[in-house]
């Protein structure tokens, strides 16, 4: 069973793995070398951890398997760790992000 909650700072190691995972997926190949230079392991640890405040964590068994930031009316990162993929754990998160738009006072994302 997925479980959402707010992320605390001692989860940021866990999201910023799970992001820097995923990030790797989707854009090597398609981005400048230099960028790739720039988006290290760290890079994404220091990025989780100054996001917390915006972070929804998905847990299955008290393990973060994914994470959404929603920033005011922009769903800005939606991950989910690449074994849980195809599990129905991004749209849960996402209908999460939708609701936090709507909380935050915007009709639509």
């Amino acid at each position: 069973m997925v479980l959402l909650r707010p992320a605390t700072t001692a989860d940021a190691s866990d999201v910023a793995a799970i992001w820097y995972s995923g990030w790797r997926d989707g854009h090597l190949g398609g981005v400048p070398d230099e960028l790739l230079a720039f988006r290290t392991p760290e890079s994404f640890l220091r990025r989780a951890g100054d996001r917390v405040r915006d972070t929804t964590v998905a847990t299955i068994d008290g393990s973060i398997v994914g994470f959404i930031m929603v920033e005011r009316d922009e769903v800005e990162q939606v991950y989910v760790a690449a074994e849980q993929r195809g599990r129905g754990v991004a749209q849960i998160l996402l209908a999460a992000a939708e609701s936090q738009v709507r909380e935050n006072g915007f009709e639509e994302a």
